[in-house]
């Protein structure tokens, strides 16, 4: 025997091995016999259970062993087949998971095995030890044309083999396949658990029975109107967009699994009656088929539709399984068939007033009003808009803009806290006969006029709630007082804010008074401009401080209100009968149209008055007929001091003498060469720069106010016997002698001693601190050795 020989023997042992292995290690049922025998048939090749092909299959009936028969129906379309769909029509009515009936077909219809065996022959397996004696299932499948087979399914034999028979054949084949999970435990298992689908928003009416609650069912009844939802039971009111949440959940349910299909058991899933109820009818336009004896034109018209209305309904539990308290219960009405859904999910379909019902008082664009008629206890006005612009109808007076915006949006937004449904205005003194405000709103678009009646509050000591009631309608609600505010204001709340618009470059004079506060009386003083420039003209001429002139200027060219508190009639009720301060401004006015260079320019006075009241500011504006509030800085600027701070003004480099003098002592210093020298001891080395530091204190001194700017008697002020006197004296020989008296006048930050200066009659205020400025100490003006 030569080598090639010898493995190609070697070779097949190996393989009868193997074979004789597997054989010996493929599972066998107690049962069945070994699956070869005389009366056996096999092939290398797989061949079909059925050798004639089936269409497409429309039909699925399965007869289990001792249970009962399922029928599975196709609804066929015209379009493409994935859009077929298979229904289940015994046991019971109901949709089916496509792909779980596609099943049927796929593994029967295409069922192929390589072993049969004949029932006449030795050997054969009988048909119970094949399992088909009875059958453990038998499955038919019809096709479009009415053609069917029927497949007797029997034991598997092994993990990829099962006895099965073809029905009226008296061939058992060993078919190549499991066909053990071909079958759920239930006809449920096949149902889709998505429940129906349609385009919520086309839904017309939502219908919601709740009896959740002891006592009647509570009824939820709402209705499309155009783009919104409106309640109409068991309320007439405006819904939420949560509606429309719902109705999206509901559109498109699907649930988690099939729990069970008895009639008998509802009840105890409590879904007998169950605690909700949801109807939901929906309404879409579908095209009408037209007769075909129907005369064609050459234009094309609309096809014809007509309104297909549809109507889904709920039953929904409130009721969980046991130790899955996030599912709850529910089932199609008028079905057996119960299942589990998320209570994230259900919850969406319990009607929540204060999340459906819109708590807001109108839906109306209020921002678009044309007029508002506005009645409270402080009066009544009328106010039209004209493109935008607002006016008072009775006088053409401005509005301000703002404030009208204000009230629109806040009317808008304003919403209840509550809404009191049950008509017990018998009971409650709701205060809509002595109302807070009444608002009238004319809206183009709207139909009628939108009203509103802000009544008493709800609680008279805590008045942290009003009622109001919209366009006499029964409900009332209960709103934040915060909320109605800008609601219940004076009519005077809307004038105009603008108190003075002039441009600032047209001021020609500005006279300001205020009260006199070293005496009594008043002073006053008369700015007047010179180019760019403005000085003091009266009652002395003087200079201006520039940087006070800029902020008045400020202040004056815009002056605005912060608001307008009451008429004329009240000036005593704000301080304004006796004014603190009072501002003239003459300005220019110039040609017809206001313009820099057109005609020749005239003058015009505006006169305002001022007064400090209970911590704010007003003002009146003579020919006005309101008073207005205005801000600090501008009451300010009005009693300000606008003379030069500077008050004894001499070159430094041309002093050649100066003294101090404090009650009876004086402290005399003279220049010498480049230094100082004190006088009383000219050999005492002083410290040059200290010396001359002291005698710029002196010329850098600065006033918060002048007291008197004319006419001062200084006894008057104390200055016929001043407790110092500065005395400066110049190269050119005149002398500045500054006086200061040891009374103080003044308050706050402008009070200080009174000073003057000799051969002036002005008297004006240094504070203590300026004072202490140039008080003479040797030891720190001696040098040091």
């Amino acid at each position: 025997m030569n080598t090639k020989t010898t493995l190609f023997l070697a070779v097949v042992l190996v393989v009868l091995g193997s074979f004789y292995f597997v054989q010996k290690s493929r599972p066998v049922s107690d049962e069945l016999a070994a699956p070869f025998g005389p009366g056996s048939t096999a092939s290398a090749v797989a061949r079909d259970l059925s050798e004639e092909e089936l269409g497409d299959v429309v039909r699925v009936v399965c007869q289990r062993k001792g249970k009962e028969e399922w029928v599975f129906e196709k609804s066929r379309t015209d379009q493409t087949p994935a859009q077929d769909e298979w229904h289940m029509t015994a046991p019971f009515s109901a949709k089916c998971v496509k792909w779980e009936i596609d099943r049927f077909d796929n593994r029967l219809g295409n069922l192929q095995y390589e072993i049969s065996y004949t029932l006449d022959q030795p050997g054969a397996p009988t048909l119970k030890e094949a399992g088909l004696d009875p059958p453990q299932a038998v499955v038919t499948l019809t096709d479009a044309d009415g053609k069917s087979i029927g497949v007797e399914i029997g034991r598997a034999l092994s993990r990829n083999e099962t006895y099965v028979r073809k029905v009226g054949s008296d061939e058992i084949v060993l078919a190549k396949s499991n066909l053990k999970d071909l079958f759920k435990d239930s006809a449920l298992a096949y149902r889709d658990r998505l429940l129906w689908s349609f385009d919520s928003t086309k839904v017309t009416r939502v219908d919601i029975e709740d009896r959740s609650a002891d006592g009647a069912p509570v009824n939820y009844a709402l209705v499309k109107d155009g783009s919104r939802w409106m309640l109409e039971s068991p309320v007439t009111a405006r819904a939420t967009e949560k509606v429309d949440d719902m109705l999206q959940a509901m559109g498109n349910l699907r649930v988690l699994e099939w729990q069970d299909n008895d009639a008998g058991k509802l009840a105890m899933y409590g879904l007998e009656p169950g605690s909700l109820s949801v109807r939901v009818t929906v309404e879409e336009q579908v095209p009408v088929a037209e007769p075909e004896e129907s005369e064609t034109t050459d234009e094309e018209s609309e096809p014809a539709t007509e309104t297909k209305t549809t109507v889904y309904e709920l039953v929904l539990s409130d009721r969980s399984p046991i130790g899955e308290d996030t599912k709850t219960y529910l089932r199609i009405a008028g079905e057996n068939a119960v299942a589990t859904v998320r209570k994230t999910v259900s919850d969406k379909f319990t009607p929540v007033m204060s999340e459906w019902r819109d708590m807001r008082l109108t839906a109306a664009n209020l921002s678009g009003a044309s007029r508002i008629e506005i009645q409270t206890p402080g009066g009544a006005a009328t106010l039209v808009n004209d493109a935008g612009d607002w006016s008072f109808d009775a006088d053409g007076g401005r509005a301000e803009t703002s404030v009208v915006s204000e009230l629109l949006s806040a009317t808008s937004e304003m919403s209840a806290v509550v809404f009191m449904d049950d008509g017990s205005a018998d009971t409650i003194d709701y205060g809509f006969d002595r109302p807070q405000a009444e608002l009238r709103l004319t809206v183009p678009g709207v139909e009628g006029i939108e009203r509103f009646i802000i009544g008493a509050y709800t609680d008279e000591n805590t008045k942290r709630l009003v009622y109001v009631r919209r366009n006499d309608g029964p409900a009332v609600a209960k709103v934040r007082t915060a909320d109605v505010s800008k609601l219940i204001r004076s009519p005077l709340a809307y004038r105009d804010r603008t108190i003075i618009d002039v441009l600032p470059s047209r001021f020609d004079q500005i006279t300001l008074s205020s009260e006199f506060g070293f005496g009594g009386g008043r002073t006053e003083i008369t700015l007047k401009r010179n180019g760019n420039d403005w000085a003091i003209s009266a009652p002395v001429p003087a200079t201006a401080r520039t940087t006070e002139v800029d902020k008045l200027m400020a202040q004056l060219g815009g002056l605005r209100a912060e608001g307008v508190v009451a008429d004329e009639s009240q000036l005593s009720a704000y301080g304004l009968h006796a004014p603190a301060a009072k501002v003239s401004l003459t300005y220019k006015v110039v040609g017809e149209t206001g313009g820099d260079t057109d005609g020749e320019a005239t003058l015009r006075t505006l006169t305002l008055t001022a007064a400090q009241h209970d911590g704010k500011y007003y003002v009146h504006l003579a020919g006005r007929g309101v008073i207005y509030e205005i801000i600090k800085d501008a009451y300010t600027q009005f009693t300000a001091e606008y003379r030069t701070d500077r008050v004894i003004e001499f070159d430094d480099a041309k002093v050649e003498r100066f003294s101090i003098r404090k009650g009876d002592s004086t402290h005399t210093f003279v220049k010498r060469d480049d230094g100082w020298i004190f006088e009383a001891e000219p050999d005492l080395p002083l410290d040059a720069g200290k010396v001359k530091n002291l005698l710029l204190q002196v010329s850098d001194l600065r006033t918060p106010r002048y007291v008197k700017h004319t006419g001062a008697d200084p006894v008057t002020f104390g200055l016929d016997s001043p407790v110092h006197e500065v005395t400066v004296s110049l190269e050119d020989g005149t002398q500045r002698v500054l006086l200061v008296s040891q009374r103080k006048g003044g308050s706050g930050t402008e009070s200080g001693f009174y000073c003057g200066v000799k051969g002036r009659t002005d008297v004006f205020l240094l504070t203590e601190g300026s004072v202490k400025r140039f008080e003479v100490s040797l030891d720190d003006l001696e040098a040091s050795n």
